[in-house]
Order: structure tokens, then sequence, then C-alpha cells
């Protein structure tokens, strides 16, 4: 019999069998706790809190969660309101049962109200132009008959009450022009909106005002409400010339719905109608 040499081990180059550990080796023992799965399972996962379902993959760290269970719908915009659609040809907004309209520019908001206000200006301008000359002759004519100076005499005769009664009734007119135009203006834009939901200047720059809620025209109310809300602070002397001037500005404000202060009041909205 041939002796081995030295260092010969006999099982080397030989695989073990399962279950049998390696010649000079110790088996290894499971931690406390650990459950040898059966035979042909899958490994166990590490437990990961932010999986969704069973079996799915964790997204990377830093990759926005959507709420459990909810799903935004496509083209849906987050919490705060649709922002505006800028799309060929203009701007454009969403009205239940009505679908994707287009909103009316500020140029075109600016040139209608100019217009209206020729439409009500020019007319009440030569209305009242007739009315305050025929106050101011009939005032004057007044003053010189209540108190006047005699040459005969060399005095002054009559009641001097009488004819300052007078002039002051030529210039109460001559005060309330303005207050009249404004209250005229007023009437005309609400009745306008209220039945045809345009004035005669927005008819004419394609510009109409709905309800924001279903497209339908304001109202009566809603047209009073509207122009109330733009020209009552317009009593207060000098900040009611800045809420005025705010008030159109204020669409400019909205990133929403391009909405006035005067819109959101009465909630409509200002679109083109071409």
């Amino acid at each position: 019999m041939t002796t081995p040499p030295p260092g010969f081990d006999p099982n080397q180059g030989q695989q073990p069998q399962y279950g049998q550990q390696p010649y000079g080796q110790q088996p290894q023992t499971p931690p406390p706790g650990f459950n040898q799965p059966g035979y042909g399972a899958q490994p166990q996962q590490p437990y990961d809190p932010n999986q969704q379902q069973y079996g799915q993959q964790s997204p990377p760290y830093g990759t926005p969660q959507q709420p459990y269970g909810q799903q935004p719908a496509y083209g849906q915009q987050p919490y705060g309101g649709q922002p505006l659609q800028y799309q060929a040809g203009g701007i454009y907004v969403q009205i239940p049962g009505v679908g994707t309209v287009p909103l009316a520019s500020m140029g075109s908001r600016f040139l209608a109200r100019l217009i209206d206000n020729f439409v009500v200006g020019i007319p009440f301008a030569i209305i009242m132009f007739f009315i305050i000359s025929a106050a101011a002759t009939g005032a004057a004519a007044s003053i010189q008959s209540q108190y006047h100076y005699d040459a005969t005499t060399g005095q002054y005769v009559g009641d001097p009450n009488a004819a300052a009664a007078a002039g002051l009734g030529f210039f109460t007119i001559a005060f309330l022009s303005p207050v009249i135009l404004v209250v005229l203006q007023c009437i005309y834009e609400a009745i306008m909106l209220g039945m045809k939901g345009a004035t005669l200047g927005k008819m004419a720059m394609g510009v109409r005002v709905v309800r924001e809620d279903n497209g339908q025209i304001p109202g009566i109310g809603k047209g009073f409400g509207r122009v109330g809300t733009m020209f009552g602070p317009w009593i207060v002397p000098c900040l009611g010339y800045i809420w005025i001037l705010l008030c159109y500005l204020s669409p400019l404000f909205d990133n929403q719905r391009r909405q006035g202060w005067h819109d959101k009041v009465v909630k409509t909205l200002v679109v083109s109608a071409k």
C-alpha cells in the first residue's frame, strides 16, 4: 500500500453532500428568531416601510409620494385651482358644463370699457351742456333782477339772498353732473350685463361676461353687484378713485382665471365671444 504524502487530504476536490459541512469546519448556528425558509421558497426581503404593495419595489429616495389610495387624474392640477392654460390664440379656462373657453384679453377689456364711456359720456355731455347753459343764463338773469346796481340812485337794490340762491342752484347742477354720469354708467352697464351679458363696447370687442359655474348670463342682480363693487366706493374722496383703478388692474393679480375683484364678488368670468 502506498503511503500518502504528508498534508494529503483525501476529501479535497470533492463537493460536500447536501447538509454536510466541509471537513474540518464547524456548522454555522443561525441567530435566535431566524426562520429557515422551506425547500424552494424565496428568500425573505428586508422590511421596507415605504413599500406600497407586496412585492413592489420602493421608489428612489426623494420621489414625491401620492396620498394613500388616491391617484391624480390625467391632467388634474394640485389643490389651489387650475392655472391658466396657454394655447395657440389665447388663454383658456374650464367652465363646468361648457368646456374650454378662451378668456378675454386685457387689451380688449380696456377698449370695451373705453367705448362704453363714450357711449354714455358723449350723449350725457351734450345734454348737460344745454342744461348747464340754460341754468347759467337763468341764474344770471335771476341775479340781475333780484339784486343789481341802480344807476339813478347810485345804490344796490333787491334781495342779495335771493340772488345768492339763484347762483347756488346753478353751481349745484354743475357739481352733480359727474355724480349723475357715474350713476347712469352703472345703470347702463348693470342692465346690459344682466340681460345680454355684454355692453355695447363689449359687443364691439367680442367680450362677454358669464357666470363661472355654468357659463350663462349673469342676471340683473349680479350685474348690479358687479358694477356696485367697482364704482360704489367712488363716493369716498380720493380713495374711491384708487379703488376703481385697482379694480381695473385686479385681473392681472389673478393667475387662475383673470378675475377682477368685482368678478370674484359675484363669481363671473370675462370671456372672449369671438
